[in-house]
């Protein structure tokens, strides 16, 4: 008999802890993991709609409610004069200035007397 104690003894370690874990797990650490988790997930959450925020008012402010330039509205106010009135530029070559939708109403029309005129 003594030759099987001996035996067993010199089994080497890996066979000595086969099995399955007995340790229970902890309850307190899952909770604690648990609240850390939507605690982090909810900072995300707010930090991100923060910045969305933050971004969509930035835009708004560069899009709608920035001051305009006083050289900007000089700029457009004697582009819609030339694109509105009438002018002469030549009168020697006949050379008329006229707003831009009355151009385009007598482009249509010349159009429609050619296109009339032609076989």
């Amino acid at each position: 008999m003594s030759e099987k104690k001996e035996h067993r003894e010199s089994a080497p370690p890996s066979h000595k802890k086969m099995g399955y874990d007995k340790a229970e797990i902890s309850i307190k650490w899952i909770a604690v993991i648990g609240i850390l988790f939507v605690v982090l997930m909810v900072v995300i959450s707010v930090g991100t709609k923060s910045l969305f925020i933050k971004d969509k008012n930035a835009v708004i402010y560069d899009q709608v409610l920035k001051p305009v330039s006083p050289l900007l509205i000089q700029i457009q106010a004697r582009e819609d004069s030339l694109l509105d009135n009438y002018q002469i530029l030549n009168i020697d070559k006949g050379i008329y200035q006229i707003p831009i939708d009355r151009a385009m109403e007598v482009l249509v029309e010349k159009a429609k007397r050619d296109q009339h005129t032609q076989p």
